[in-house]
């Protein structure tokens, strides 16, 4: 299993939230629900272009590929331990 990006994914910078999404991203991925991919796929940071006031500007967002889950019951469990394991802060 991996936590990997989708190749031309830049990271533009790192700060205290980025790092906590990520570390969080790499124990999910090594303590993963049943069903989870065996990688996790980050397809965008604090890179490319997204929406005026996107979280992703100030390193508050990362997304993670979803259509690599096998089942809407898997992807729902991995983001409920997600949001379990990052916490009201995110």
């Amino acid at each position: 299993m991996a936590v990997v990006t989708k190749p031309g994914v830049r990271f533009r910078g790192f700060n205290w939230n980025l790092l906590t999404m990520l570390d969080t991203l790499v124990w999910l991925d090594s303590h993963p629900v049943t069903g989870q991919p065996e990688e996790l796929t980050i397809t965008s940071a604090n890179d490319s272009t997204h929406k005026a006031g996107s979280k992703h500007y100030e390193n508050l967002a990362v997304d993670v590929r979803a259509k690599s889950f096998s089942d809407l019951t898997t992807k729902t469990a991995f983001v409920t331990a997600l949001k379990r394991e990052l916490g009201e802060a995110f």
